[in-house]
């Protein structure tokens, strides 16, 4: 599965972002690597609620690590979480609204 076939499957759950981070980002992946993609969307949904709402929106058998947060959570995390750190520093935007 492609990026741009993921990106596709998403845009249904409407992100305002979707953040691709990870060995694919730094040239590190391999043929079994996953996906590391981070979606941003501004929503009143509980954290686990809108990982399983997007994860929904996939049919792939190439392993995801799927992560969806509000723009003010990864504001107020990037400093204190390292993964959302990595996000901030080193993720490329492939998809914005």
């Amino acid at each position: 599965m492609s990026i741009q076939t993921i990106i596709t499957s998403l845009t249904p759950y409407h992100p305002q972002k979707i953040i691709l981070f990870g060995s694919r980002v730094r040239g590190a992946a391999d043929s079994s690597s996953d996906y590391d993609i981070a979606i941003i969307k501004d929503t009143d949904e509980p954290y686990h609620d809108r990982v399983i709402a997007a994860r929904r929106l996939i049919r792939s058998t190439t392993p995801i690590d799927l992560f969806v947060f509000t723009s003010k959570e990864l504001k107020e995390k990037k400093l204190t979480n390292p993964l959302v750190a990595e996000i901030v520093s080193s993720g490329k935007v492939v998809y914005e609204s």
